[in-house]
């Protein structure tokens, strides 16, 4: 009898082990999941495969695409370029939210990519330190695509008083220090706002979108 209900203990021990090793597997292999109920950190493919679904030299629109990485501010970026009364420029809005959207970009001739303030300024991602590469994945999208790239970097508190003929925070350090950045500053093609353009920079943001929209 009491063989018979070790043998029956052990069974019972052994079932109850496996549910919950299958459990921590399933929970150890899911993504983190938001309280929107979207996973935070969704496996995707390498950043070349992304890139190897956009063609080279595709025949680009005359216009306009706003790209916001976050979908509750496109309203906000749309009226921002609004503000600056570019004439005859037809605009579209596209929404990043994961690797897979970048593919989807419209082939336009000028892109306004709007990106978020943050303690850090990361506005690009670098590549190795760990911040992802959203961004950066983007930048190379509309680099291959061969539209003119401009950045908004915007809700940025040093950017609320600037003074006339500055497009942008110059203490947002990695501007002089990232290549990329470097040179589209050069170029000036980016600017820094918190939530509305300057007088200034609604002429330079004009003036760079109507001789590239062409």
């Amino acid at each position: 009898m009491f063989t018979i209900a070790y043998i029956v203990l052990v069974v019972l021990l052994a079932i109850n082990y496996g549910i919950v090793y299958v459990l921590w597997k399933r929970t150890k292999g899911a993504p983190s999941v938001s309280s929107y109920g979207e996973a935070l950190h969704p496996p995707v493919k390498g950043k070349h495969d992304i890139l190897r679904k956009i063609s080279a030299g595709a025949e680009l629109e005359t216009g306009v695409c706003i790209i916001s990485f976050d979908e509750s501010r496109t309203t906000t970026h749309r009226r921002i370029l609004d503000s600056a009364n570019i004439p005859n420029c037809r605009v579209q809005v596209h929404v990043v939210r994961r690797h897979e959207h970048i593919p989807e970009l419209p082939r336009c001739k000028v892109y306004l990519m709007c990106t978020e303030f943050s303690e850090r300024h990361v506005i690009i991602e670098e590549t190795g330190k760990g911040l992802g590469d959203l961004h950066r994945t983007t930048y190379d999208a509309v680099v291959k695509l061969g539209g003119c790239l401009i950045i908004l970097y915007t809700r940025d508190p040093g950017s609320r008083n600037l003074k006339d003929q500055v497009r942008y925070n110059r203490n947002i350090y990695c501007v002089a220090c990232q290549p990329e950045l470097s040179d589209l500053n050069q170029d000036g093609r980016f600017f820094s706002v918190y939530d509305n353009l300057s007088h200034y920079q609604k002429s330079e943001l004009r003036r760079q979108i109507t001789e590239n929209m062409i």
